[in-house]
């Protein structure tokens, strides 16, 4: 492989034309190269070392510089030097445009109260399925109930949301009622349409695939990675990946995020039963790059807190970083390609800003990453002036008011509640 081989690998993985066998033949491919790189980077670390031992102990002098105590700063990757420079080119081909953050959590709603479409995310107790016979003419088979689902997702889909659903995301929920591909991130096969699960009710022709307890039916099992799960453990999977709730909460998605990580982490108790509708999957990686902004190395712990607000209609999650300093001035802000990812993750999904004290400033300012006056063409930022890009600086403006020490740097998501 060349020197660009993760690149093409990660253009290959993207490919929709690729089997789930012919991907992980490409992971394996990538964990062999790794292992290799990892075995070369360590063959040169050591004959480095053994030049510095030598030199120091024929007595050559070595300089040390003493760095200051002072409160680190933030990885400069928020908007400073990038990583990369195969980013930019990604970045040039990159155009988005603002959608919504309220159209999501109501189409995810309705979706989860309708009559047919409710039980893509719950079991079907023995009330729902009275009622659902009742609907379906007399008699309950998975067929006519599944007829009903696809009915309702299309209508539900072109009615109000055909302009706003990110399109990754309405595959999602089309191939776990339709089953013409994986979802998630792990790419499931198993879904309401598969020949599994159709040829079983053939035999169980007017049980439900995900009964509840008291209806006292068979199950249908299969396995997910090796691992036997029932159909309802399956619709807890689909539920757990657009429901954020008390049996999937915020504070268990961070402390996912977290234990590798460490940090010393300070939860609202809202944290535990916040309830809304969202890109559960999306929400994880827009957290994720966030947490990686606050990665430190030189630092034992980095404390934060996470803190909640609800109004009538939003929910405001706050990352507050403590004892640290902005890595940039105001006069040299600029978004960089890291802030371009998160502003195409964010998308429909949340709002984002960042409130910090900037270099040299006593004031907090909120920096504004993605919201709705934005918009990226050809990699490039631009404001409300059409045309023009963006210049962080004149977009800045006086902080809420938010009782914090000096040297915290908070990262600020808005969601819309979909009511």
């Amino acid at each position: 492989m060349s020197k660009n081989k993760y690149t093409f690998a990660q253009e290959l993985l993207r490919s929709y034309k690729l089997t789930s066998e012919q991907k992980e033949r490409v992971l394996a491919l990538i964990a062999r190269e790794r292992n290799e790189d990892i075995a070369r980077l360590e063959e040169r670390i050591a004959t480095l070392e053994k030049s510095i031992t030598t030199s120091i102990e024929e007595g050559a002098s070595t300089e040390v510089t003493m760095v200051e105590n002072t409160p680190k700063q933030e990885e400069s990757i928020v908007g400073g030097e990038d990583k990369e420079n195969k980013e930019n080119k990604e970045n040039k081909e990159i155009s988005i445009h603002y959608k919504k953050i309220d159209k999501l959590p109501k189409f995810l709603s309705e979706l989860n109260r309708g009559t047919f479409t409710k039980y893509l995310t719950h079991e079907i107790d023995e009330t729902d399925y009275k009622l659902l016979k009742e609907k379906l003419g007399g008699s309950y088979t998975h067929q006519k109930h599944l007829e009903q689902i696809k009915k309702d997702f299309e209508e539900l889909s072109k009615k109000d949301f055909s302009f706003d659903l990110d399109p990754q995301f309405y595959s999602k929920i089309r191939n776990y009622i339709y089953g013409e591909g994986g979802w998630s991130e792990k790419s499931i096969r198993m879904n309401w349409s598969h020949p599994e699960l159709l040829e079983w009710l053939e035999v169980h022709p007017n049980d439900p695939a995900a009964p509840g307890t008291d209806l006292q039916k068979e199950l249908f099992d299969f396995k997910i990675d090796g691992e036997t799960k029932t159909f309802s453990d399956l619709v807890t999977i689909f539920k757990n990946q657009i429901h954020i709730r008390a049996q999937n909460s915020i504070k268990n998605l961070i402390e996912r995020l977290n234990r590798s990580r460490k940090y010393d982490i300070e939860y609202d108790e809202i944290c535990k039963r916040l309830n809304f509708y969202t890109d559960v999957e999306k929400l994880r990686q827009i957290f994720n790059i966030c947490f990686e902004w606050i990665k430190d190395q030189k630092k034992e712990k980095n404390k934060i807190s996470i803190k909640i607000e609800v109004s009538d209609t939003n929910i405001y999650i706050r990352f507050i970083h403590y004892d640290t300093i902005f890595g940039q001035a105001r006069k040299t802000l600029r978004y960089g390609n890291s802030c371009v990812k998160l502003m195409e993750l964010a998308n429909g999904i949340c709002d984002i800003s960042i409130i910090t004290q900037f270099q040299g400033e006593k004031e907090y300012e909120e920096w504004p990453i993605w919201k709705d006056f934005m918009s990226v063409e050809g990699g490039k930022i631009y404001g409300s002036d059409k045309g023009k890009e963006l210049d962080p600086e004149k977009v800045l403006k006086p902080s809420p008011q938010l009782e914090l020490p000096d040297n915290c740097v908070v990262y600020l998501f808005k969601f819309d509640r979909g009511l």
